[in-house]
């Protein structure tokens, strides 16, 4: 009697807790919303950091085990030859790309008639109904503009405090790498301070094996994106394509997201030049099939291997659920969070399995 009265007690407590907690999060929601943006926006380098450090500490691991150097030595020939790879990147690539991006700005108008003109000339549409269309898009084209121009000195403040997070975060991720072994301590303890053996040890094999899907991913998300955007600009450079680099960068860039980002990157890239080139474009496609195939059966098997471990069809509901709630980012990190919640899915069913198995059957199979 004694312990249903505690139990009751607890459960009072707890629901008054949660009553009190809910109605104070509905009257200051607005004042919660802010502190918690101010906690983000202050904690946000040190967020980069940690995720630049996370990508970079398997490089400084090969480094450490192949060519023999301490960790500090291999953090500093790694952050070493970033730089180098960083300038070569602004020095060659970046303004190709501006080129591309100004040359395209330049070409619309002329590519909006050249369409209306291979529209019109088709028959398809009349032109009447064309020209609607076509001062439908110029007017919604100048309100973009309109709008990028007045929002110009935010975006700029915005890129520069982006800017100034990446810096302050490449300080910290420095440090991070330095302090790998003291801040794995520092976890391991606390650890074993809120919980018992055998659960703290349960947390170190989950944190294992997220860590192992996660790292993968990251590594082969940077590699793949990397190689199926030099291919595709080497193969477009070759075929004499328009905007080579600024198609190559996009592509590569889509190349995160797996099974639809290949597409969202092909749209503008074969659209574009359709409207100028129709051959060109069909050459594109071809080379966009052609460097997929070389991603899924050569680059990507060799990566990350079969560590995803869900069908093609579970894999596009989570890339789509990613993209519903985080944007691009929840696209990327969608297809990791999936096969995490895969594994633990079937950890529950299996020990579920293991505790409803006869005793007599569970002994024979042993």
């Amino acid at each position: 009697m004694q312990l249903n009265m505690k139990r009751w007690l607890g459960a009072m407590l707890a629901l008054s807790l949660s009553l009190i907690v809910s109605f104070v999060t509905i009257n200051h929601f607005d004042a919660i919303v802010a502190w918690v943006g101010t906690i983000a926006g202050a904690t946000t380098p040190f967020i980069i950091g940690l995720v630049i450090a996370y990508i970079l500490d398997p490089v400084v691991n090969f480094f450490m085990r192949t060519l023999h150097f301490g960790r500090g030595l291999s953090i500093g020939v790694l952050y070493l030859l970033l730089v180098v790879l960083l300038a070569g990147f602004g020095w060659l690539v970046v303004p190709m790309v501006i080129d591309n991006a100004s040359e395209i700005i330049d070409d619309v108008p002329r590519l909006i008639s050249r369409a209306n003109s291979q529209i019109s000339d088709s028959g398809i549409l009349t032109n009447d109904t064309v020209q609607e269309a076509l001062v439908s898009i110029r007017g919604r084209l100048a309100e973009w503009a309109n709008i990028l121009l007045s929002n110009l000195t935010q975006g700029l403040l915005s890129v520069t405090s982006a800017v100034f997070s990446t810096m302050i975060g490449i300080v910290v991720s420095v440090y991070a790498l330095i302090d790998k072994k003291r801040l794995q301590a520092s976890v391991a303890r606390l650890c074993h301070a809120m919980f018992d053996q055998e659960r703290a040890q349960s947390i170190f094999e989950w944190g294992g094996k997220i860590h192992g899907i996660f790292s993968k991913f990251m590594t082969g998300l940077i590699v793949q994106a990397t190689i199926v955007g030099i291919l595709s600009f080497v193969g477009m450079t070759i075929m004499g394509v328009k905007y080579a680099a600024i198609f190559g960068l996009l592509l590569g860039l889509t190349n995160v997201i797996p099974y639809v980002g290949p597409f969202i990157g092909a749209i503008p890239a074969v659209g574009i030049t359709l409207l100028y080139n129709p051959l060109n474009a069909l050459k594109i496609a071809i080379l966009i099939v052609v460097v997929q195939q070389i991603d899924a059966n050569l680059v990507g098997p060799r990566i990350m291997g079969n560590y995803i471990g869900l069908r093609p069809m579970w894999i596009v509901l989570a890339i789509s659920l990613g993209g519903s709630f985080g944007g691009m980012i929840g696209m990327i990190l969608s297809i990791p969070v999936a096969a995490i919640l895969n594994i633990v899915l079937v950890h529950y069913i299996e020990r579920k399995e293991r505790k409803g198995a006869d005793p007599a059957e569970a002994d024979e199979t042993a």
